[in-house]
């Protein structure tokens, strides 16, 4: 048995039920539940993943630190950030034309 489980999103009931404070059904059932009230949330934003460090992305959201923010850190060189769509998509552009990988993640909301 692992001495310690992480998750983050639907990950977070993964790592419930692996730790035994949810049985399969309860986690399958927070799964739903969840992205059933996702789907209810109107559109409010988006998320770009960006492969840079937490540090490396400061000079790009710089001036429009109103707008986005460093959602999570996944990696030591990967970022993913949240905000309003237009901010992002000028973010986007500016870092395709440098070449540096980024991709918008599939969510309506920040």
């Amino acid at each position: 048995n692992p001495g310690a489980v992480i998750g983050h999103s639907v990950g977070e009931a993964a790592a419930a039920h692996i730790s035994g404070i949810l049985d399969l059904p309860s986690a399958a059932r927070v799964i739903f539940e969840r992205g059933r009230c996702m789907q209810l949330v109107p559109p409010t934003g988006k998320m770009l993943a960006v492969a840079l460090a937490p540090e490396a992305i400061t000079p790009w959201i710089a001036g429009l630190k109103r707008w986005v923010e460093i959602g999570a850190v996944n990696s030591p060189r990967s970022v993913t950030l949240a905000g309003q769509p237009k901010a992002l998509e000028q973010i986007a552009e500016r870092l395709e034309k440098a070449k540096i990988w980024c991709r918008f993640l599939r969510v309506n909301f920040a």
